[in-house]
């Protein structure tokens, strides 16, 4: 397997056994080589806000970039957040992904 996928796989042992601090920085290894399922954890931890502060900005960026990168359910999550965000927030997420593709275009790989 790739190294994203083995940092993801790292992060989610981390998560299992409560390490939290460590399970966000080996998810957030992975997803900056664009893991989109690093990037949908991602997502998911800010959207529920277990572990790490909840923003849903944050959120939604993570998973603009996951759905780039494949994630299947990119829409519908997308969408169940917007329910909860302004149209700035939105609109700030979107600038906030394609700022994060412009500085490091590894976060776009296609494959998982």
């Amino acid at each position: 397997p790739s190294v994203a996928i083995s940092y993801n796989n790292i992060g989610s042992v981390y998560q299992r056994t409560g390490e939290y601090d460590q399970a966000l920085e080996w998810y957030l290894k992975a997803a900056e080589q664009g893991s989109f399922s690093a990037q949908s954890n991602l997502a998911a931890q800010y959207a529920i806000g277990r572990f790490i502060e909840k923003d849903f900005v944050e959120a939604y960026k993570w998973v603009i970039l996951a759905g780039i990168n494949g994630y299947r359910n990119a829409q519908i999550r997308k969408d169940a957040l917007a329910k909860k965000m302004t149209p700035e927030q939105i609109a700030k997420a979107k600038a906030l992904a394609q700022e994060m593709i412009k500085k490091n275009p590894k976060l776009i790989r296609k494959k998982d």
